[in-house]
């Protein structure tokens, strides 16, 4: 990837996905699915930055911004 192209991977076309699928060895399928995993982190982070800056969590916890399957989330 292009410094731009990660700074920016909204601006990402087929075409350029293919590319960076071809060069790492990974499906296009893959490389939407972390495209997608990055902007779900990215979301969530904004999200925790906007609670410490209130000094509170929101009612019920995090619960709402859980993590993705596969990677065992936070221990209760």
């Amino acid at each position: 990837m292009t410094p731009y192209e990660r700074s920016h991977p909204e601006v990402l076309r087929f075409s350029q996905k293919n590319r960076i699928a071809k060069g790492s060895g990974k499906t296009n399928a893959d490389i939407n699915r972390v495209l997608k995993r990055f902007e779900m982190y990215k979301k969530m982070m904004e999200e925790m930055k906007r609670y410490k800056k209130g000094g509170k969590f929101p009612p019920g916890g995090l619960g709402g911004l859980g993590g993705p399957r596969g990677m065992g989330g936070f221990p209760r």
